[in-house]
């Protein structure tokens, strides 16, 4: 995921925040990592891939770096 350009990275992907059940509406394919929570699930995924009325984020480099380190250790 590094190796793309900056500003394709903030195009392409965003980090949302939502319930278990309202997660399932995303395609597998689109999620590049998922942080399940008591309150629900964090994740980045593909922002053409987010359902319409899905709120999201923009993602952070920082949290780009922190997935990417805690996907290494696992």
């Amino acid at each position: 995921m590094l190796c793309e350009d900056k500003d394709a990275l903030y195009e392409q992907y965003g980090v949302v925040h939502m319930s278990c059940a309202d997660f399932e509406a995303i395609s597998p394919d689109a999620i590049k990592g998922k942080k399940i929570t008591p309150y629900g699930v964090e994740a980045i995924v593909r922002r053409d891939s987010i359902p319409e009325g899905v709120k999201f984020s923009p993602i952070s480099i920082e949290e780009l770096f922190v997935f990417m380190v805690k996907e290494a250790r696992v």
